[in-house]
C-alpha cells in the first residue's frame, strides 16, 4: 500500500536542499563552543593525550551543534 503522507522520492532531496538556514549570532556560537568546552573539562583526559581523532571528533560535534542552530525554525 502506498502512504500518501510519504515524499516521491524523486523531489525528497530536493526539499531538503531548499531548507533555508537561519543566521547563527556570535553569542550562540560562544555558547555552543562553551557547552563543549564544558563537556571536555569534564571528561578525564586520556593517558597519552589528545590525538587527531579526539580532536575530530569534538569539532564535529560542534559543527553538528552550530548546524543544528542553524536549521532551527527563525522565531523572529
Amino acid at each position: 500500500m502506498i502512504d500518501p503522507f510519504e515524499s516521491h522520492p524523486e523531489i525528497e532531496g530536493e526539499i531538503s536542499k531548499n531548507k533555508k538556514l537561519r543566521d547563527i549570532s556570535i553569542k550562540e556560537i560562544k555558547e555552543a563552543v562553551k557547552q563543549e568546552i564544558d563537556l571536555v573539562m569534564k571528561e578525564q583526559t586520556p593517558l597519552w593525550g589528545y590525538n587527531k581523532n579526539h580532536i575530530k571528533k569534538i569539532l564535529s560535534k560542534l559543527i553538528n551543534e552550530i548546524s543544528k542552530i542553524a536549521s532551527e525554525k527563525d522565531d523572529s
